[in-house]
Parts: structure tokens; sequence; C-alpha cells
């Protein structure tokens, strides 16, 4: 591994892909800037380690980048470029590090906590392929590959109005063990992982092969704010309706960029490579 003074941590969904139709589009330059600038970039989403492999297949800065799962239940390392590192086991071409909780163990959590609540909930679980394609708008293959989970249960709550049962719902599952957020599209269930734990995880891995590296992050919408907090920079993007995640707080290290999506995050590795040069500056 090269000496890298800056690793750069991004969602997928809503921010380096399109929530609609999954295209990157601008992206695709600022991934091509970063690969110059010898940034790399390490995709942290809530897809499953089925689905990153695809997307890190597709668009990875550089074969040695690693990828964070199911909304940091759990990160991945290219074989070929990374020594074992602590807790990793073979999977595929992967060494698999777990981080939260066993999917088994963050379902039924879920199933019982809705039940006591009187909450109908839709996890991912119950769902077919067609359905989780359906609600996702991703290809049927994708869907199928989202349904094999292993940290985290992404659910939907059917129904409207029921923002003070959902508050009783993440108390109860906070009470299990578990946490609950809230992603772009639905809710997630996972165990105390998250992804800023998984972030800082990498980042340690980076510096023990690189010495002091500096972390940026870019992402759209509150469960991405743990990332934010773990980094010594962090971007967001608007959301499809053009508005700034409500739930995300105007911090010292948090960017605010005018741009949706892919475009919002090609504007923050501009501004990461304009700026960054010396280290953190201050908004």
């Amino acid at each position: 591994m090269v000496d890298h003074r800056w690793i750069l941590f991004t969602d997928l969904d809503g921010t380096l892909l399109d929530k609609e139709t999954y295209d990157p589009g601008p992206s695709l330059g600022a991934l091509a800037r970063c690969r110059e600038a010898d940034i790399p970039v390490i995709f942290s989403s809530s897809k499953t380690g089925a689905e990153m492999r695809l997307y890190h297949e597709r668009y990875a800065s550089h074969p040695a980048v690693p990828f964070i799962a199911e909304n940091g239940g759990g990160v991945f390392l290219p074989l070929d470029h990374w020594e074992a590192p602590p807790g990793g086991e073979r999977e595929g071409r992967f060494w698999k590090v777990t981080l939260g909780a066993r999917h088994e163990d963050v379902l039924r959590v879920l199933v019982e906590a809705a039940g006591n609540l009187g909450l109908s909930v839709r996890p991912f679980s119950e769902m077919t392929p067609e359905e989780i394609s359906r609600r996702t708008r991703l290809p049927l293959e994708e869907a199928r590959l989202a349904g094999r989970r292993d940290f985290d249960e992404p659910f939907w709550i059917d129904g409207e109005g029921h923002g003070d049962t959902l508050a009783a719902l993440d108390k109860a599952i906070e009470e299990s063990g578990m946490r609950l957020t809230r992603g772009g599209r639905c809710f997630h269930v996972h165990g105390v992982s998250d992804k800023g734990r998984a972030a800082r995880y990498l980042q340690e891995r980076y510096e023990e092969v690189a010495g002091r590296v500096l972390s940026a992050a870019v992402g759209d919408a509150a469960n991405d704010l743990p990332m934010f907090r773990a980094v010594d920079r962090a971007y967001l993007v608007k959301q499809v309706d053009e508005s700034h995640d409500p739930d995300i707080p105007r911090e010292e290290n948090i960017r605010f960029m005018p741009g949706v999506g892919p475009f919002g995050f090609s504007q923050a590795v501009d501004d990461l490579l304009t700026d960054g040069r010396d280290g953190p500056a201050s908004t």
C-alpha cells in the first residue's frame, strides 16, 4: 500500500449514485480525479456485501480499496492487497470483518418489537426479489443480492402517521441492544455498529501500513452522520427534492454541497482536491 494523505468514504444511493436510476453520472469523473490524486474512495452503504462486490468491480478507484456493507455491519478488504485484518475471515476474494450483530438476531428483535407495538412492518426478509426490486427500483438480479443480508435488516412501515409509534419502536429496539436508523429509502435495524465505527476501523488499517492519514466522507442522509463525525471533513449533498436532510446538524466539519446526489459528490471531490492539500480546514 502506498502513502495516502487522504482517504474518502462515500455513501452510494443518493450520493455517488443517482437515487432513482443508480447512474453515477458526474461521479465517474470525480472518481477518476481521485484516482489521479491517489485518494482511495471507500464505498459505505446499506447494501449487502454481495451487492457491494458488483459496485466495487464497476467503480472502485483502485482494486485495493476496501468497502463497508450494511451500514457498517461489516467491512471487506481485498485479499490480494491486504494482510489478514483483526477478526477477518476469508469470503471469496475478500477478508470479511464482522463489526455488528448477526442478521438472525437483528431480524428477531425487529419482528418482536414491532409485534409488541402493533406496528405493521415489511422487512426485506419477507419480500420476494420482485418486491424488493419494485420498492427499491433495483434491477431484479441486484434485488436478489440485496436480500442476502449478513448484519442488517431494512424495512418499511405500512400506513401513515406512525411518528409516536416509531419513537416507541426506536426505544424498544435500543433496549434490545440494537439500533434503528433511517436511510434514504427505508429504515434499518442493526447492531451497535454504524458507518462511523467502520470508517474508524478502516482508517486504522490504512494507518498501520501508511502512517497518519486524513479522512473525509460524503453522504446524503441521517445514517451517514456517524460517518461524518468519524472523519476530519464531511460533505452533505442534497437529496432528490433539492434540500439537505434536516436531520443533519450544521456542525463544524460538515460542508453542505449545493448539488444533488452525484453532482454534489463531484463538488465535494473538487473541494477536497482544492482545499484539502494542507489538511482539515474550518468551514
